[in-house]
This record gives C-alpha cells, structure tokens and sequence, in this order.
C-alpha cells in the first residue's frame, strides 16, 4: 500500500520523459493517436504525477493542437482536469490556458462554444480561489 503512495512522487521525477511520447504523439496530429495521447495525459494529470515543468509542457501541447483546430472538446476537458486536480499550472502556462479556452469560446461549432463558456466561467473560479487561498497564507 506504501508503493502506491510514494508512485506519484516517483512519477513526477521523470514527468518530462513520460510526456516526450505523448506530445510527440500529438504532433502527428491523427485524430485517433491524439485522441490516445490526450488520454494518457488525462490520467497522469489526475494520478498526480505531473511535476510543474511537466504542466507547462502539456499546456504548450494543448495549445498547439488548439491552433490546428484539433479535437476542441477533448482540450478543453483535459485544460479544466489540469487546472482542478492540482496547482501544477502557474504564471504564464495558466495565463496560456485561459486563453486558450476564451479562443476556444470563439469557434464556429456550437458544442465547443457552450464547452468553452461553462470551462471559463469554472476556470476564472479556480484563479480567483487559488488567489485568495494566497493572500491568507502569511508571507516567509
């Protein structure tokens, strides 16, 4: 039972190697590989295993695949995944991500439209939280 509570710190050590494949993955831009790789990102994202360089990289990928107009709904469920399991996404890399789901917001397609709204509004929440989380932590 201890192994599997020290497995995602372990992970989180050679979070970057795990996600090499990954966004290598989603660069090929296949519908049905991306699709995987987003999948697996999804599930190391909620396992813990994600260190904070590592979430900047997966938000650089879902950026990318955004600008190619690539699967929209499955970007904005794993932006909001790894936004609500932890606090890996910091400084520049959550700013990306907000913007990525205020671009999103402005497609043509209806479905990722009323997606992106419901992510922005839960994800303009989460910033406002985690700055008051903030200020009541006293200063070192």
């Amino acid at each position: 039972m201890l192994s599997l509570l020290i497995l995602p710190a372990a992970l989180q050590a050679v979070s970057a190697d795990l996600l090499h494949p990954l966004a290598l993955g989603c660069e090929t831009r296949g519908a049905r590989i991306v699709q995987i790789c987003l999948g697996c990102m999804q599930r190391l994202i909620t396992h813990g295993a994600l260190s904070v360089p590592a979430g900047a990289t997966v938000v650089r990928t879902l950026w990318s695949l955004m600008e190619g107009g690539i699967e929209e709904l499955k970007l904005l469920q794993t932006i909001i995944i790894l936004l609500t399991t932890n606090s890996i996404v910091q400084g520049d890399s959550l700013a990306m991500a907000l913007v990525m789901c205020f671009r999103l917001h402005f497609t043509k397609d209806s479905t990722t439209i009323n997606t992106a709204s419901a992510t922005v509004r839960q994800m303009v929440t989460l910033v406002f939280e985690r700055v008051e989380a903030e200020d009541k932590t006293p200063a070192p």
